[in-house]
């Protein structure tokens, strides 16, 4: 496991005349999925009350997150929608995930965790023949097409090897049949992305979720 530790009784909760975001609930391991030779594991979770920017997620291999016998938390990344890939999940080791929101004045909330995570007591995704997404990969704008087995609401977006939310291509109603994004290489902000290897996720209610891996080269 990757990322940059963080004590858990470091993370700011609280600044005089600020009141903290409610405390996100029902963060659920919705399902995972094997791409290449590692496995995804797709988060969500219900947005809480009061003001909320956004949502830090942190990863330990201990039920306690303050566990002496390793320096957890690890931080994975950061989002402002309410699900999140993880996409470094080992196939036998139990993962246990931390959730904290925050709003603009970077203060956060009482965390909320979800316990014990492996790819083999979690269902795997099930994948519909005719739902599907790919890439061409190069440089940009790269080229994706998804296909939809029948009208519903759909998003994709693209994310890096950390899970990271980079940008939303698509999120609404998608009819039956194929569709085509053309994504310039930014992200959410309008800032440009520099070359390497990142994921695409497909997802929609109706159907689950779908990812594929691609690169991006300046």
């Amino acid at each position: 496991m990757t990322g940059e530790t963080v004590r858990a009784d470091a993370i700011p909760t609280g600044l005089p005349g600020h009141s903290p975001p409610g405390t996100p609930s029902n963060l659920t391991v919705v399902g995972v999925q094997q791409v290449d030779e590692t496995w995804d594991a797709i988060l969500d979770w219900s947005t809480p009350t009061g003001q909320v920017d956004g949502y830090h997620l942190y990863k330990a291999q201990f039920e306690e997150f303050g566990d002496c016998r390793s320096p957890q938390p690890y931080y994975i990344g950061t989002t402002t929608s309410t699900t999140f890939t993880d996409p470094d999940v080992p196939s036998q080791v139990p993962i246990y995930y931390q959730l904290r929101a925050y709003n603009a004045t970077g203060v956060s909330s009482d965390a909320e965790i979800v316990l014990n995570v492996t790819p083999t007591n979690v269902e795997e995704i099930e994948v519909f023949q005719d739902y599907s997404l790919s890439a061409v990969s190069g440089g940009a704008p790269v080229r994706f097409e998804f296909n939809m087995p029948s009208a519903t609401r759909a998003e994709v977006v693209v994310y890096d090897v950390r899970g990271r939310h980079l940008v939303t291509l698509y999120d609404g109603m998608a009819d039956l049949g194929t569709h085509e994004i053309l994504w310039n290489g930014r992200d959410q902000a309008g800032l440009k992305i520099g070359s390497g290897v990142y994921f695409a996720r497909l997802y929609s209610r109706a159907y689950g979720l779908t990812s594929i891996k691609f690169v991006l080269a300046r």
